[in-house]
């Protein structure tokens, strides 16, 4: 992110900041793996090798689970128990230990609830469907032709939980040709899919800087918002899947392809 964390982030039980910034950090070895997750892996055991008390490592990847199952790692990790005596979302565990959302997240979290009421943590089906058109990121989806079949498994998933069929969906998207189709449905019409504002429909790491700069606190702040559905249905996309660990969701779908298959992100 060209943001720094501080900024919509805030230290909670740990005092993460760096004083000095780049000068404070200047003398540490920095390794970036961004969009290198096979490279990451093959890189494990030099990593280990380091004698430096710290590495700055930057990646766009959530590899925590091949921390732990890496042959360099693993004598370690079992040690403490890890992956299979972890607690579940340990992921959400570490992340509520270290940050907590800063004054200006919180305030655009305020915002885009009330652009969006009523929509009350654990009462609403979170979707999130990336097409990637937007910035230089690699197609994922079809957009406007496979939003049904997103719809759909927001569909089985209300009638999983037993929700009643007023039940708010939130349509987190990519596409503003995407996002116009919706907006034209009668779910849309009825005030069932609520489809954010446009500001943040940013991809941090890929988007032009300034539309980055203008609409990374709204993209967090979605992205803190989706993670407090009752259920969620993802594309294969870490922007969804890190949202439902961090807040803990048990009923997480995948529906790319028709499949809308229920998945478990407890132990990911």
């Amino acid at each position: 992110s060209p943001l720094p964390v501080e900024l919509l982030l805030e230290p909670r039980a740990i005092d993460w900041r760096v004083r000095g910034h780049t000068l404070a950090t200047a003398g540490l070895r920095h390794l970036s793996y961004h969009d290198k997750r096979l490279q990451f892996q093959a890189d494990l055991p030099r990593l280990d090798a380091y004698t430096d008390p710290v590495l700055v490592i930057s990646m766009n990847y959530r590899m925590i689970r091949s921390l732990f199952e890496a042959d360099v790692f693993r004598r370690r990790a079992r040690a403490l128990g890890l992956p299979h005596a972890a607690p579940p979302f340990l992921v959400a565990d570490a992340f509520d230990m270290l940050f907590a959302p800063a004054l200006a997240l919180r305030q655009e979290m305020h915002e885009m609830r009330k652009a969006l009421a009523p929509l009350e943590d654990g009462s609403f089906i979170a979707v999130h469907l990336r097409t990637g058109q937007v910035a230089w990121d690699p197609a994922r989806h079809d957009g406007p032709e496979e939003l049904q079949v997103f719809l759909e498994c927001a569909r089985k998933a209300e009638a999983d939980l037993g929700l009643p069929s007023e039940t708010p969906w939130l349509l987190a998207t990519d596409s503003a040709q995407l996002a116009e189709a919706a907006a034209k449905l009668p779910e849309a019409s009825a005030g069932k899919l609520r489809v954010p504002a446009a500001k943040g429909r940013v991809h941090i790491d890929r988007s032009e800087l300034t539309d980055t700069l203008e609409g990374a606190s709204a993209n967090y702040a979605e992205w803190l918002l989706f993670g407090k559905a009752a259920a969620v249905v993802m594309s294969r996309s870490y922007f969804g899947e890190t949202a439902a660990e961090v807040g803990r969701i048990r009923h997480a779908y995948f529906a790319p392809g028709g499949g809308c298959v229920r998945t478990d992100l407890s132990s990911s």
